[in-house]
């Protein structure tokens, strides 16, 4: 999820905390704590390649978070010596925990089982911004501060709300799945396989995206238009044995193959040759609002610039 939602989600926790550790450094120990995990964004200060490979890495790993939650506490304990070391511990881990579960619900997925796989795993239920599932939060923390007595109360429907929420997307991602599938199977079209998506204002929103052999074909989802035929959109599929070659001689490919999964390409002419695009369906939108935000290129397009003999000269990478 994006910044604001682990705080909101920190905050919250810490408000519900107080009433069983007593003091405000307990909020703010929880806000530190669940803001943590992201101290691998620090990555990126190495470029794209070291951003896409260590952001959601060990650090949002299980292992990685035992580690986190004994340096946070230690720091808590030198500072005040009354800090329960064992049950901050325990709270440190458990908003650590949050912080993954939040990570975990979106589509960008996340290495929780480093060192042993850097497969990047994910329930694709919730879209990375969220408002409905985000401002419900902070509107419960306003609460649990203007009610302050009953903030235990508040904090618990708090809670509830922050994994009953995924829980509804993903058994609307699961209706959906096993409707879409349906009615394509009936209209007699061909696919490899058929994944849903959470879109922008999800559950109302979703995109589905089909496998077709050497294309994907996507279309947006409406919950309050089921009955509505998908206008379904074809796109190429990215040539991997391309982005294979060229990481002979840079590793950063590998990488992006790696870290993606529906690539698809289009060829646009420069001055100097042919661009080509590469961008994965996973990040880009079938809402009009976000469309229009991102009419040029989705984020994490790769843009493969060649000369006029077919030699790659350049490249980047929009973020």
């Amino acid at each position: 999820m994006d910044t604001i939602s682990h705080i909101a989600v920190s905050t919250l926790t810490g408000q519900t905390a107080r009433s069983i550790y007593k003091g405000r450094i307990i909020l703010w120990f929880c806000l530190l704590a669940g803001v943590f995990p992201d101290i691998d964004n620090i990555a990126g200060l190495w470029g794209i390649e070291a951003y896409l490979r260590y952001h959601r890495g060990i650090t949002h790993s299980f292992i990685g978070g035992l580690l986190l939650s004994l340096i946070l506490v230690a720091i808590f304990r030198f500072s005040i010596k009354s800090f329960p070391f064992i049950k901050g511990f325990g709270l440190a881990y458990l908003m650590f925990a949050l912080h993954i579960f939040l990570d975990l619900i979106t589509s960008y997925g996340t290495q929780i089982f480093l060192p042993f796989t850097d497969h990047r795993y994910t329930f694709n239920s919730v879209f990375i911004i969220d408002p409905i599932y985000t401002i419900t939060i902070i509107i419960m923390f306003i609460l649990s501060v203007i009610f302050f007595k009953r903030r235990m109360i508040i904090g618990i429907v708090g809670i509830i709300w922050i994994f009953s929420y995924p829980v509804i997307n993903f058994s609307i991602k699961n209706m959906l799945d096993y409707q879409i599938k349906n009615n394509i199977i009936e209209a007699g079209v061909n696919f490899k396989s058929i994944h849903i998506l959470p879109d922008f204002l999800s559950p109302i929103f979703w995109k589905v995206i089909i496998d077709q052999e050497s294309y994907y074909h996507m279309a947006g989802i409406n919950m309050f238009h089921l009955d509505k035929t998908l206008e379904l959109k074809g796109f190429s599929k990215a040539d991997k044995s391309l982005l294979q070659e060229l990481a002979k001689k840079d590793s950063f490919f590998n990488t992006y193959l790696w870290f993606s999964t529906y690539l698809v390409m289009e060829k646009r002419p420069s001055n100097i040759g042919v661009n080509m695009i590469i961008y994965d369906l996973k990040y880009a939108s079938t809402v009009p609002l976000l469309k229009k935000r991102f009419i040029n290129l989705p984020p994490f397009s790769l843009t493969l610039l060649f000369n006029q003999e077919g030699l790659l000269y350049n490249y980047n990478v929009r973020h």
